[in-house]
C-alpha cells in the first residue's frame, strides 16, 4: 500500500505541477536552489524513488537467495529496472512532443537528459537507503 499510496501521489504532482503557475511561473519551472535544482528535477528524484522501492517489492520476493546474498548484483537489477521504468517516462514526454505539439510543456534534449540524471539520483539515494535498511533489518533479527 505505501507504493501504491507513493504512485498516486508522484501522479498528483506532476498534474499540479503542469497547472499550477505562481507569479506567472509554471510550478515545474521554478528554481528551488538557483540555477542548481528545479521543481522538475525534485519530482524526477521522487518519482524514480518511488519506482525503485516499487521495483525492490515486486521482485525480492521471486529473487533466488544467490543473488540476494550478492547486495552488488541484487542493487544492479533494481537500479536498471528502476531506470527503465522511469525512461519510459521520458519516451512517452517524446510521444507529447511528436504527436500533441508539447513542446513548450516539455522541454528540449538537455532538459530529457537533466531528467535522466535525477532519476539515476534518486533511484541510487533509495537504493542505497534501502540497502542501509537491509542491513540494519539483517543485525536486528540475529
Amino acid at each position: 500500500i505505501p507504493v501504491a499510496i507513493g504512485i498516486a501521489t508522484i501522479g498528483i504532482i506532476h498534474t499540479l505541477a503542469g497547472s499550477l503557475h505562481f507569479n506567472s511561473i509554471r510550478l515545474y519551472d521554478w528554481w528551488i536552489i538557483d540555477h542548481i535544482l528545479k521543481f522538475d528535477n525534485l519530482t524526477h528524484i521522487a518519482g524514480s524513488s518511488v519506482a525503485t522501492f516499487f521495483v525492490y517489492n515486486l521482485i525480492k520476493p521471486s529473487i533466488k537467495k544467490k543473488i540476494l546474498k550478492d547486495k552488488l548484483l541484487f542493487s544492479f537489477i533494481i537500479i536498471f529496472l528502476a531506470f527503465g521504468i522511469m525512461a519510459l517516462n521520458e519516451v512517452q514526454e517524446l510521444g507529447s512532443v511528436i504527436f500533441l505539439d508539447g513542446v513548450t510543456g516539455v522541454g528540449d534534449y538537455i532538459n530529457n537528459a537533466l531528467d535522466l540524471f535525477f532519476n539515476l539520483v534518486g533511484i541510487s539515494l533509495t537504493m542505497t537507503l534501502i540497502l542501509i535498511r537491509d542491513k540494519s533489518n539483517t543485525k536486528s533479527s540475529k
